[in-house]
């Protein structure tokens, strides 16, 4: 099953996980906050653009950063049974697949099983993504760029709801 995925962390230099979206092949979404990430570490572009944000969706869980990743490993468990296909993490930037690795890597999955089930796969590799990307925001006006599962939604859009 294809998982489309964005996260949204405290910095490019030194990205810590602040939040996780997360939105299945069938529908389902996983929308994670990490309760105690370092606030001191933000730039001023997160603490601007990014934080207000956080509680823009229905919050699935928020929680340190231990017990996120065994929520979120929980629920792709879930999907896991529910669909015979391998899960693929697909996400757009190698920050993100790295947020991916550290969370799962807490979780107690294997580098091999992370490895297998990370998918990088930037907007630009495909044609049209980054219109169709913006173009969901249009059609969703309440939905905000920066939150994570409001771009992990325009980001299955933008590469087809593959």
């Amino acid at each position: 099953m294809q998982i489309h995925i964005d996260t949204e962390f405290t910095s490019l230099s030194d990205p810590q996980l602040i939040s996780i979206g997360a939105v299945a092949a069938d529908g389902r979404t996983f929308y994670g906050i990490v309760e105690d990430f370092p606030h001191q570490a933000c730039t001023a572009f997160v603490l601007e653009q990014v934080l207000p944000l956080l509680e823009h969706r229905p919050v699935d869980v928020r929680l340190p950063f231990a017990a996120l990743a065994r929520a979120f490993a929980d629920w792709l468990v879930v999907l896991a049974e529910s669909d015979t296909s391998p899960l693929q993490l697909i996400a757009d930037d190698e920050c993100d697949i790295e947020m991916l690795r550290q969370l799962l890597s807490r979780a107690g999955w294997s580098e091999s099983q992370i490895r297998t089930a990370c998918v990088l796969r930037p907007l630009h590799s495909v044609a049209g993504a980054g219109r169709r990307f913006r173009q969901w925001f249009e059609q969703y006006p309440e939905a905000r760029p920066h939150n994570a599962l409001d771009d992990a939604h325009a980001y299955r859009e933008a590469l087809g709801g593959d």
